[in-house]
């Protein structure tokens, strides 16, 4: 039993390490969702770091909570004060990452792509 308590408390901080690691990558942002294969983060629009983003041509679709995606997608296009950014982890999509981010570009518009799939 010693023993088992003992591995435990050394995987729970590893496993909290993978997603510290991205949060570390937006300090200014909030975690808004967080699962298994997905983290989202909500950032303010106006950061430097994605005006380049802004200026790319749309590849991908925003895929965090499928289910509800239209729901999701209506009310984060609203926002134009924030950026969304979704981390997709355990998919490299040719990253050298075991993950990649999709940020969404506004405005959306219906079914077309609406966000850009980057590496770190």
């Amino acid at each position: 039993m010693k023993k088992l308590s003992a591995v435990m408390l050394v995987l729970i901080p590893l496993t909290a390490c993978a997603f510290n690691e991205h949060d570390s990558d937006f300090p200014e942002c909030e975690k808004i969702a967080e699962t298994e294969q997905h983290l989202v983060y909500k950032c303010p629009a106006n950061q430097e770091r994605f005006e380049q983003v802004k200026q790319s041509t749309p590849n991908a679709m925003f895929r965090y909570n499928l289910d509800e995606q239209d729901i999701l997608i209506s009310e984060l296009s609203k926002d134009t004060d924030h950026i969304y950014v979704e981390v997709v982890l355990n998919d490299a999509s040719g990253c050298k990452e075991d993950f990649h981010y999709r940020t969404i570009i506004k405005p959306v518009n219906g079914d077309d792509f609406y966000a850009v799939e980057s590496c770190k």
